[in-house]
Formats: C-alpha cells, sequence, structure tokens
C-alpha cells in the first residue's frame, strides 16, 4: 500500500477544514466571521499575503468551505425569500452612537462576565506558541467585526454573545495553564488538593447559583390560567397578543396561538427600520384579529401609546393575571 506523503496529508486535512468550516457556515451563516476569522489567523503566523494569496490548498479550502452556503443562498434569495433575513441588520446611525457600544459592553458583559473577559485579554500575554496566538487573535477580530455589523442585535440581544463565550474560554486556556504550572511547581500533594477542593467550591457555588435561580420562580400555576384564556379564545388563532415567550404558554397549556405585539425594544427595531408611526403599526399588525390579549403588564407599562389605544376597546374577558379586549365583533 502506497504510503501518503506530507503534502497529501495536509492537502487532506486542509479540505477536510474547509468542508467542517463550510458546514458550520451552511448551519448558520454568521459563523463565517468566526470560521474565517479564526482560518485567517492561523494561516498568517505561517504565510504572508503575498504566499497566501498564491496558496492552492488556501483557495481549495475556501472553494469547499464556501460551494454550499453560496449554492443555498442564491437559491434561497432566488426562490425562498431568504433576501428579507439580511434586511435590518447592519444600522449605519448606530455606527457612530456612543450609546450603542454601551449596550453592547453591557450585553456582552452579562453574557460573559467582565472579569473573564478581563483576565483573557491578559491571557494574551503569557501565550507563546504562534499558532495559538493567530487563533486567538482571529477569533476577537472577527467577534469585533461580527459586532459592528450585528451592530443593533448586539447591542440589544444578549444571545448574540454566544459565540463569544467560546472565545473567552478559549482565551483563558494560557492564564489557566499558567496557573496549573505554577501550583504543581510550589505545592505539596497536600496543596494541590486543597486547590482542589478550591475549585470545586468554585464550580458547586455556580451550578447551585443557577439552581436557585430556576427555583426562584415557580410557573405551574400559570397552567389553569392558560388554559382559561385558549377557552375564551375559543382555541382560534383570533387574537394578537402582548405576552411572553413568544405566545409558546399559550399554545402548550391553551392550545391555540395568537399574533404577537412587539416589545418596546423590537418597536424601537422597526422604526429604525421603516418609521412607522404607532397608529399605522397597531392597523397593520392587528387586522383580521379580534381580540388583543395582554398578559404582560410590566411590558404594557413600557408602552403608553399602546396601553392609551387599549383602553378604547371594550373588555370582552378579564381574569387573574390576563385581560382580553375585543378589536370587532365576530363574524
Amino acid at each position: 500500500m502506497a504510503k501518503h506523503t506530507g503534502g497529501e496529508g495536509r492537502g487532506e486535512a486542509a479540505l477536510l477544514a474547509g468542508l467542517l468550516g463550510g458546514f458550520a457556515i451552511f448551519i448558520k451563516f454568521s459563523a463565517a466571521f468566526f470560521v474565517i476569522g479564526a482560518a485567517l489567523g492561523l494561516a498568517l503566523t505561517r504565510f504572508n499575503v503575498r504566499e497566501l494569496l498564491k496558496n492552492g490548498q488556501i483557495w481549495a479550502m475556501a472553494l469547499v468551505g464556501a460551494t454550499p452556503s453560496l449554492f443555498y443562498l442564491y437559491h434561497g434569495i432566488r426562490y425562498g425569500g431568504l433576501g428579507g433575513q439580511f434586511a435590518g441588520r447592519f444600522f449605519p446611525s448606530l455606527f457612530l452612537n456612543p450609546l450603542n457600544y454601551v449596550q453592547w459592553l453591557t450585553e456582552v458583559n452579562l453574557a460573559a462576565g467582565g472579569l473573564f473577559i478581563m483576565l483573557a485579554l491578559l491571557s494574551f500575554l503569557l501565550v507563546k506558541d504562534r499558532s495559538l496566538k493567530g487563533l486567538m487573535i482571529g477569533l476577537w477580530s472577527a467577534y469585533i467585526l461580527y459586532g459592528l455589523f450585528f451592530n443593533y442585535h448586539t447591542a440589544t440581544h444578549d444571545y448574540y454573545h454566544l459565540p463569544f463565550i467560546s472565545i473567552v474560554a478559549l482565551s483563558l486556556g494560557p492564564l489557566a495553564g499558567w496557573a496549573a504550572a505554577q501550583w504543581t511547581e510550589t505545592n505539596s500533594g497536600y496543596g494541590r488538593g486543597v486547590v482542589y477542593v478550591i475549585l470545586l467550591y468554585g464550580l458547586f457555588s455556580v451550578i447551585w447559583e443557577v439552581r436557585n435561580q430556576l427555583k426562584a420562580v415557580d410557573y405551574r400555576p400559570e397552567a389553569q390560567m392558560w388554559a382559561e384564556i385558549g377557552e375564551k379564545l375559543d382555541h382560534a388563532p383570533t387574537a394578537m397578543g402582548l405576552i411572553p415567550d413568544y405566545g409558546s404558554r399559550l399554545e402548550y397549556y391553551g392550545f391555540t396561538s395568537a399574533g404577537i405585539w412587539p416589545t418596546l425594544d423590537d418597536l424601537n427595531y422597526t422604526e429604525l427600520r421603516s418609521g412607522d408611526a404607532f397608529v399605522v403599526r397597531f392597523r397593520r399588525l392587528v387586522r383580521n384579529k379580534i381580540y388583543f390579549l395582554v398578559t404582560d403588564f410590566e411590558e404594557l407599562k413600557r408602552q403608553p401609546k399602546l396601553s392609551a389605544h387599549l383602553v378604547k376597546y371594550p373588555v370582552y374577558a378579564q381574569g387573574e393575571g390576563y385581560i382580553i379586549y375585543q378589536l370587532r365583533e365576530k363574524k
């Protein structure tokens, strides 16, 4: 059996990397920032830009990675209305807005924690391996570009920072390795045991805090309320609702669905895109709806225009935790 040469092995590895990276992008287009950023970060530790542009393996890897997503993108835009998914992702007016960056920082601190971000940045000082440093720089640069492109969503949606958690975790590796080496060199077996106990305590405290948050609110009593609402609505999708969780509780317990009235943040987002006045937006959203259901009263307080407008309509039904307004007569 013939043996592969080193060049053939590297070529196969490059194609496999392109295939796996392309699969990630195919599943979620925004992954392109991080796949391309990581790949460029690693490649630039071995080649300069001119060498990179002349490297056939790099082009093959890019072609293999890009083809499935480009084919899907072409087909989706031409035949499936996919183009609408790209609208409203970048707002030039926010690019120079300092408040937007403050909100971005708030969301990323909630997602990854300011302390861990600080330690991850300090960890750069301990990186000696060029490939690892290139990977880290590529990923951090990719995240910054990702945040600048999705400049509205990174400032208002915490889950847009989920990829950053992995980047911070990877970046903490060199610092954790250095700390482990120091403990190993300076502590006896007993001292290392103490360190492990401390680490276990930290892990347990985090798990316990998550457990407390999950048990802080018991949502089971709401089941009866949603079932009652479903009966009031005749288990028919005839209502617009200011309700939590995109109406999933109404669907699960009430066996019906409702149109979802946007939150104040979503309304601000819509205004950035279309500039529609409240009355115009209300008429458009409640078209063909008979009722308006409200269970999220905290959100209703944040929307005084909606609150003032709804009181113009008669109350169809009311109970503990909900109120249903009748927008028009049932046919």
